[in-house]
């Protein structure tokens, strides 16, 4: 593959997708690593910059918005672990200082990359107001993430690999047909711009250059918002096919009917994280009912009381989240009879 398989483009992609798209334990992880350097007083722009967007954006009980930063470490850690990866603010320095928390890896990485002709990208992730500079194919990412590892033994794991490159290159992961759409549009901005340039200076047109650069200004902005939409959703889909596919016994057994018509176009855009977060959720206890319907037939009534008790629970926390999730995810005139508050479900054949 050669190195120049990655747009320049004007497009920017949101630091909070490639967040998104990071594993759960992942994104926990990047986020416990920066504030390891921020509270060890990392870079001092990095570090005022996270300082600020914790005062805007997060909320501790007990503290003024003004001074949240001070809360105790345990307290902040966990607020900022759960936010970061829904916040621009607060993804753009947590990177950054990922960055530094893992300076070996990237260092290597970087002289890798760069022995291979590979672009760098000479901004920090701190300056990438507008999201991430440019894109290529998540299929070249895993390309390069396999050609470092092997290169280069035990330098770390493939998410850690695969974040670096992204930051060190600036380059977003993206599917086939975003990339073939992302590649079209750069098409058109050439030939309008060929129009332009075959334009004489005595030209009308010129004369409201001004008004034409607002209105392209307030389009770009309304298509990035189009975008970022465009982006969540999509991963949105992608967890929910993989919930309805990885989980298909316990659908069946718990009757979660309405997952067959979830849509992510059906999501409020100001409930789609969250929705993920749950769909996280939902997977995970059912995962977890799963390995407690699996364990050897209690040996007393007082261990058997328990299982019962966290079965339960967990029965009780399943319809809960998929009820919740059933009315962001089903379009209009699906969302059919409510269902009833008894638990019915059905009993799993025997092995």
């Amino acid at each position: 593959m050669s190195a120049a398989a990655s747009q320049e483009s004007g497009l920017k992609i949101p630091l909070t997708y490639l967040a998104s798209n990071l594993s759960e334990s992942f994104a926990h992880s990047v986020a416990e690593d920066a504030l390891r350097v921020f509270f060890q007083k990392g870079k001092a722009r990095a570090n005022r910059s996270l300082r600020n967007a914790i005062r805007r954006h997060i909320r501790i009980p007990g503290f003024r918005p003004d001074r949240t930063d001070r809360a105790p470490q345990g307290i902040l850690r966990q607020a900022v672990v759960e936010s970061w990866c829904q916040l621009e603010d607060l993804a753009r320095p947590i990177l950054s200082l990922w960055l530094e928390a893992k300076k070996p890896l990237a260092e290597q990485l970087q002289a890798f990359l760069r022995e291979a002709g590979v672009d760098l990208e000479e901004r920090n992730p701190l300056s990438w107001e507008e999201g991430i500079p440019n894109y290529w194919r998540e299929t070249d990412l895993d390309e390069w993430v396999e050609r470092a590892r092997e290169a280069l033994p035990n330098i770390g794991s493939e998410d850690e690999v695969g974040l670096a490159i992204v930051l060190l290159t600036g380059r977003a992961p993206v599917s086939d047909e975003m990339y073939e759409q992302f590649t079209a549009t750069f098409s058109l901005w050439d030939q309008w711009l060929a129009e332009l340039r075959r334009l004489p200076p005595e030209a009308p047109e010129w004369e409201r250059v001004d008004d034409f650069l607002e209105a392209v200004q307030q389009i770009y902005e309304e298509k990035q918002r189009e975008r970022a939409l465009h982006l969540q959703q999509e991963k949105l889909s992608q967890v929910i096919q993989a919930l309805c596919s990885d989980s298909e016994e316990w659908v069946r057994y718990f009757q979660l009917e309405k997952c067959a018509d979830w849509s992510a176009e059906a999501c409020p855009p100001d409930q789609i994280t969250e929705a993920l977060q749950m769909l996280q959720e939902l997977q995970s206890a059912m995962e977890r009912y799963g390995e407690l319907d699996s364990l050897p037939r209690p040996s007393t009534v007082r261990e058997e009381r328990i299982l019962r008790q966290e079965k339960e629970a967990a029965e009780e926390r399943i319809l809960a989240l998929y009820e919740k999730l059933s009315g962001w995810l089903l379009e209009t005139g699906k969302t059919g009879e409510a269902r009833p508050t008894e638990l019915e479900v059905e009993e799993l054949p025997s092995e």
